[in-house]
């Protein structure tokens, strides 16, 4: 009696590149790559919809897409700016058949019914609601990529076809923006 090949297992440890490649003819190469990816994911579009059903729902989506479109995949950039780049589209066509985009802050505790949480992190994070309102639909998507999505400066340049020059200088306008928002919010 001969024993058959077990055929061999995906490496946890390889590079996404390696594993997308890997996937188009072993689905468990994928699972590594969606167990990998899948809170990152997630996170970025809760953050997008501020509802936690949908982002269930578009995550799911995300990866069916990138499984669908998995043997179109070329290693040119990385893998996690080619999945976010599905992942935002999905989230724009969410937007786009349901009601208006809701505001990041949203997603925020609801105070009111929260007495347990100290006043000075309550204060916090009400000030940082009022700083954020302050910000645009573009700006509040470059927070969502670098923070929710964790992607780097030249991942994110690549979902939003910039370079990665302009996204760092974007990014560091930002944060000095903010700071600036901050300290007046914080003297109100």
């Amino acid at each position: 009696m001969s024993r058959g090949k077990n055929p061999k297992v995906p490496n946890p440890y390889a590079s996404d590149d390696d594993l997308a490649t890997a996937a188009r003819t072993d689905r468990r190469a994928f699972g590594l790559l969606y167990h990998r990816y899948l809170d990152r994911v997630y996170r970025y579009a809760f953050s997008r919809t501020a509802n936690p059903a949908a982002a269930e729902e578009l995550t799911s989506a995300v990866f069916l897409d990138a499984l669908e479109a998995l043997p179109r995949y070329q290693p040119q950039g990385t893998f996690a700016a080619w999945l976010f780049t599905i992942a935002r589209r999905r989230c724009a066509d969410y937007h786009r058949s349901s009601s208006p985009l809701p505001h990041i802050t949203e997603a925020l505790p609801d105070f009111d019914n929260q007495p347990e949480l100290e006043a000075d992190r309550r204060d916090s994070f009400l000030h940082l609601e009022r700083v954020l309102r302050n910000l645009s639909r573009e700006e509040l998507h470059l927070l969502q990529l670098r923070y929710a999505a964790g992607l780097s400066h030249a991942e994110t340049g690549r979902v939003l076809g910039k370079s990665e020059a302009a996204v760092k200088m974007a990014h560091s306008r930002l944060i000095h923006r903010m700071r600036g928002l901050w300290e007046i919010e914080h003297e109100q």
